[in-house]
């Protein structure tokens, strides 16, 4: 079985978009996200929809990296926090309820 990995995507839709049917056109049956799915770009729910998607046709395995972790303790209201991550609120503020859970 041919297997693709894919990582660090960082919000970049074109380049998932890309790599995921270069990877199809290869013969790539199982799909493995290493992280890195959001953050640095407005594009969070496509993203998110788009390997939603992805895993309703192939099987698909999915990593946290440490995007994720940072949106799920992102808080909006703790100003100490996003002056020191201050790209945890562009990913955060891109994605819908849904996706965030």
């Amino acid at each position: 079985m041919r297997c693709a990995v894919i990582s660090d995507i960082h919000n970049n839709k074109v380049m998932l978009f890309n790599a995921i049917q270069d990877a199809i056109e290869n013969g790539a049956e199982r799909f493995v996200f290493l992280g890195d799915y959001v953050t640095d770009g407005y594009c969070g729910d496509e993203v998110i929809g788009c390997l939603k998607a992805l895993s309703e046709k192939y099987p698909c395995d999915f990593i946290l990296g440490n995007r994720e972790k940072y949106i799920k303790s992102y808080d909006p209201e703790d100003t100490e926090m996003n002056k020191r991550i201050n790209k945890k609120s562009l990913g955060y503020e891109s994605l819908s309820k849904e996706s965030l859970e």
